[in-house]
C-alpha cells in the first residue's frame, strides 16, 4: 500500500501540509502518525505522518472509497471548470477555464487568460489558493473524490523546470564551497521536487526551515555543523 510522508511542527500542520500538495480537503486525508521528535538541541522538534495514496482503491483499506466512473468523473469535472469560470469572472479577470486532461480521478484544469500573472500570482500563490477551492468543489457530496490539479499558461510544469534546474546550481555551489544555501519559499509539493531532485547528490543533505505551509530549503555539505 503506497504511502506518501509529511512533516510537521505538529499533526495539523503535517496534515495541512498534505492537503495542499494533494489538492484534496483536510477532512479527507487519511494518515497514521509514523514519529513525533521531541526539540532537541541540533533540531527542530516535529511530527511525521504517512498519508495513504489518493489513487489507492484497495476496498479492504480502512476508509478507502471506490473510484469515480468515467460519468461521474466527467460531471464533476464540468462542475469545476463552471465554478472556475465564473470565479475569475467575480475576480474582474478575463480567462477561461478548461479540461487539459481527465485521467481516473485526476483532473487537469488549463486557464487561458490576459491577466495570467495576476493569476498566478507571486510565487503560484494565487493559482494554489485556486486550485484549493476547485478541489473543495471537486469534493461537492464527499462520497467520491476528485483530485483537481489548476495551470495557467503551463506555469507548473515551467516553474517546476526552473526550481530543478536552480536547486542543481546551488548544489553544485554548494558542494565546490563546502557551505550551504537557503532557497525561497516553498510549497509542499515543490519542495518535494527539490529534496527528491537532489537525492543523487551523495554529498548534499537538503532540510526544510521554517513554519507554516510555505517553508525554505536548506541545501547543505554533509557534515557542516548544523545552525
Amino acid at each position: 500500500m503506497a504511502a506518501k510522508e509529511y512533516f510537521g511542527i505538529n499533526e495539523e500542520e503535517a496534515v495541512q501540509e498534505a492537503a495542499l500538495d494533494l489538492g484534496i480537503p483536510r477532512e479527507k486525508i487519511r494518515y497514521t502518525l509514523i514519529e513525533t521528535r521531541k526539540k532537541g538541541l541540533f533540531f527542530k522538534g516535529g511530527v511525521r505522518i504517512a498519508v495513504l495514496d489518493e489513487n489507492d482503491d484497495d476496498p479492504d483499506v480502512a476508509g478507502g472509497e471506490p473510484a469515480l466512473s468515467g460519468e461521474e468523473a466527467r460531471a464533476k469535472a464540468g462542475e469545476v471548470v463552471d465554478f472556475l469560470n465564473t470565479l475569475i469572472g467575480k475576480m474582474g479577470m478575463s480567462g477561461t477555464a478548461c479540461i487539459s486532461s481527465l485521467t481516473g480521478d485526476k483532473l487537469l484544469v488549463a486557464i487561458e487568460s490576459r491577466d495570467s500573472s495576476l493569476l498566478i500570482g507571486k510565487m503560484g500563490k494565487t493559482l494554489d489558493a485556486l486550485q484549493v477551492v476547485a478541489n473543495i468543489v471537486g469534493q461537492k457530496g464527499g462520497e467520491r473524490p476528485l483530485r483537481v490539479i489548476v495551470d495557467c499558461e503551463n506555469y507548473r510544469e515551467r516553474r517546476q523546470q526552473k526550481l530543478v534546474s536552480f536547486a542543481e546550481e546551488v548544489a553544485d555551489h554548494v558542494r565546490r564551497t563546502r557551505s550551504s544555501r537557503l532557497l525561497e519559499p516553498m510549497n509542499p509539493f515543490e519542495r518535494r521536487l527539490v529534496h527528491t531532485a537532489l537525492t543523487r547528490y551523495e554529498d548534499i543533505e537538503t532540510v526544510s526551515e521554517g513554519d507554516g505551509l510555505y517553508k525554505q530549503i536548506r541545501i547543505r555539505f554533509r557534515g557542516q555543523g548544523r545552525r
